[in-house]
């Protein structure tokens, strides 16, 4: 697994976003410590983080309703 870091606009509950293109696995980590990966992610839509006016908007629209998840951490 080769988790890279996306970038992403700023936000006041994501702390980071990394992302494995081979896994399509999406990987958030939120500043209350939690930490939820997101399978079958495609490239497009971890890339869409960059340009995305509010990521936790664009994280609950394209991906958290969209794909299977777990809590990680």
């Amino acid at each position: 697994m080769a988790l890279v870091p996306i970038p992403f606009t700023p936000s006041r509950n994501i702390a980071a976003i990394q992302y494995d293109a081979d896994e399509q696995l999406l990987v958030v980590e939120f500043r209350s410590g939690a930490v939820y990966r997101y399978l079958g992610v495609p490239g497009d839509v971890a890339d869409g983080f960059g340009q995305a006016l509010s990521s936790g908007k664009y994280l609950e629209l394209y991906v958290t309703n969209q794909f299977i998840y777990e809590k990680i951490g």
